[in-house]
């Protein structure tokens, strides 16, 4: 895997939150394992980023402005002027701190999701618990790669937003729901 297809590392686990999160009734275990297999899918691919980057590994560290940036444009509005487009673009940013952390968030969530399977056992809402952790995943990889401002503030409040949900996910205990709503006004005075 190149890394200019890093951005499939963020979109694995997003992807397996709207569908766990649509259909985890459906499927059995509530679709633990898949979540589960696919992060572990995110762990390998971000093992191969790693070692795609491995060409800037130099003397025990990696080599200062060996970085990468990818991008491609959601939006273009044409502002009437010649050859001046207003674009909105969404794009990864790859350096060597990017892959180090891209590994470090994947195996964390892995690990995070394979201890989940026994510790959230048996509660009413457990393939809704997997699909929002696959939510939170999702977003601190894209939290990792997000290559401007917008994509960073996009991913930020997803972090913010799984974290609510993560948080409160035992919202009928009055002590979860008040640390939900701590935790959601936390993040909004950390957006300022």
């Amino acid at each position: 895997m190149g890394m200019e297809h890093v951005w499939l590392l963020p979109a694995i686990p997003a992807v397996l939150f709207a569908l766990m999160g649509l259909f985890n009734g459906l499927v059995p275990r509530r679709g633990d394992f898949i979540v589960i297999l696919g992060m572990a899918v995110v762990v390998v691919l971000s093992f191969l980023v790693l070692l795609d980057f491995q060409g800037s590994f130099k003397d025990g560290h990696f080599a200062p402005g060996d970085s990468n940036l990818y991008s491609f444009s959601w939006v273009e509005i044409d502002t009437g002027v010649v050859d001046d487009l207003l674009l909105i673009e969404f794009s990864t940013f790859v350096d060597g701190i990017t892959v180090l952390m891209l590994a470090v968030v994947s195996i964390v969530t892995l690990m995070v999701m394979i201890y989940s399977v026994g510790y959230m056992r048996g509660e009413v809402r457990y393939g809704w618990y997997f699909a929002v952790l696959s939510g939170f995943g999702a977003a601190m990889l894209m939290l990792v790669v997000s290559g401007n401002l917008l994509l960073l503030y996009l991913s930020w409040e997803a972090v913010g937003l799984a974290s609510y949900l993560l948080i409160g996910f035992y919202w009928e205990r009055q002590t979860a729901a008040e640390a939900a709503k701590k935790a959601f006004i936390t993040t909004r005075i950390g957006d300022v």
